[in-house]
């Protein structure tokens, strides 16, 4: 997936750029109205139940009001994050926790190498499934970006009948 993320026909329009053609307009908006569920963002029961999750599930489904392509396709991936979120804010807390205690002076070098090793694994194993997350998401098309890269570009070549045909072949060999 090189170059840069596709940007919506609309906003293509809208700049008055005619690096595509009328067919090409066409075909992406009919493959962009494809993707279109018309349902809204719904928030998930352990999002409900976390108060730290549900208040940002809140601001997220208000920031996405008015962009047409967040909608419930991308309910999975909006209360994921949510709850990533608050398992971020609650971790942090947690390690901070576990940083006072290493502050406590009564501490043993022992002990003081165990939590440094038990923080760091910590964190390690929380990038490492946040990489995994934001690949399957970006690879499964479920989130915004993703879905527009998987919009053809070009519009489906009409096949040639006739003469035209006939020069095409000779045009080949």
């Amino acid at each position: 997936m090189a170059g840069r993320p596709s940007k919506p026909v609309e906003l293509i329009v809208l700049e008055n750029k005619n690096h595509i053609t009328k067919a090409e307009i066409k075909a992406r908006k009919q493959a962009e109205d494809a993707l279109k569920t018309n349902s809204p963002l719904v928030e998930t029961e352990a999002v409900k139940k976390n108060k730290i999750a549900h208040k940002e599930f809140l601001r997220l489904k208000k920031l996405y009001e008015n962009i047409e392509f967040v909608e419930a396709l991308d309910t999975q991936i909006v209360n994921r994050y949510c709850l990533g979120v608050s398992e971020m804010i609650r971790l942090r807390e947690i390690l901070d926790k576990m940083e006072n205690v290493l502050d406590d002076k009564d501490l043993d070098g022992g002990d003081v190498a165990k939590a440094y090793t038990a923080i760091n694994n910590l964190e390690g194993k929380l990038q490492q499934q946040e990489k995994l997350l934001l690949s399957y998401e970006d690879r499964l098309f479920l989130n915004p970006a993703g879905r527009m890269r998987a919009i053809p570009k070009k519009p489906e070549k009409k096949e040639a009948t006739g003469i035209e045909a006939y020069r095409n072949r000779r045009n080949v060999q």
